[in-house]
């Protein structure tokens, strides 16, 4: 198996959470969801055209954050638009009144960028070879952002490796929860749960969620430690479990 390396990097990035209501608040890394909507950036798929392409069965994901990060709330002024017809001719209306928004954003603690090692893998040999030319030549069809269109991101090609099976008591990557109770705990460990998106599906002109998994995610430049060993990949100098 044949696993694409890439970073994924921009200075500020929010990840809505799907059930917060009242503030948006945000994950420390892109979920599942995401990450695919990135990478059908790159290829050039439009919004919500994809999810049979790379749905879940066809490609696999991992992700690994490689700075520490922090959350700081800010409160932006929105102005509301919306679309009217006059004359037959349809026009954009702005509401200027300021709409308050609580929002929380995630920025590099240390690092002057944020960085997320992506892995990726996927069945179809093509879509993989022409997602690796792309990120190669640096070259995405729609711009790339982290979460809002207002924080703009970019990729950086690491390379493509042969992934081989291994045992380890060290993981780099983003895990599911199941594995909590395998790990060996410290109590300078920063470990988050994370309930997200896993992926979308089409129900007539809108998206809804398909599915909903659990992570575990750790803060700062470490590893999750297990208290035996376990089954993962190796892919490069990272052993890695898929999203």
């Amino acid at each position: 198996m044949k696993v694409l390396v890439f970073d994924l990097k921009g200075k500020f990035a929010h990840f809505r959470v799907f059930y917060a209501n009242a503030n948006a608040l945000s994950y420390y890394f892109p979920p599942p969801t995401a990450l695919t909507g990135t990478i059908a950036s790159i290829l050039g798929y439009e919004r919500d055209s994809y999810y049979d392409i790379l749905s879940p069965d066809r490609i696999r994901l991992a992700i690994r954050c490689l700075t520490p990060l922090r959350k700081r709330m800010l409160v932006v002024n929105y102005i509301m638009t919306k679309r009217e017809k006059k004359d037959g001719k349809s026009r954009l209306k702005m509401d200027f009144r300021s709409y308050p928004t609580r929002i929380e954003i995630v920025m590099p603690k240390e690092d002057e960028f944020i960085t997320y090692r992506i892995f990726f893998h996927a069945k179809d040999e093509n879509l993989q070879e022409r997602l690796k030319n792309l990120l190669s030549m640096k070259h995405s069809h729609y711009s790339i952002y982290l979460g809002l269109s207002e924080f703009l991101g970019w990729t950086e090609y690491v390379g493509e490796y042969e992934a081989k099976e291994a045992e380890t008591k060290e993981v780099s990557t983003v895990i599911p929860y199941k594995y909590f109770d395998s790990l060996e705990l410290s109590e300078t460990d920063e470990i988050y749960w994370e309930k997200m998106p896993y992926a979308f599906e089409r129900e007539g002109h809108f998206r809804k969620i398909k599915e909903v998994r659990e992570y575990l995610f750790i803060n700062g430049k470490r590893n999750f430690n297990f208290k035996e060993h376990i089954k993962a990949l190796k892919v490069g100098n990272d052993f890695i479990i898929w999203l």
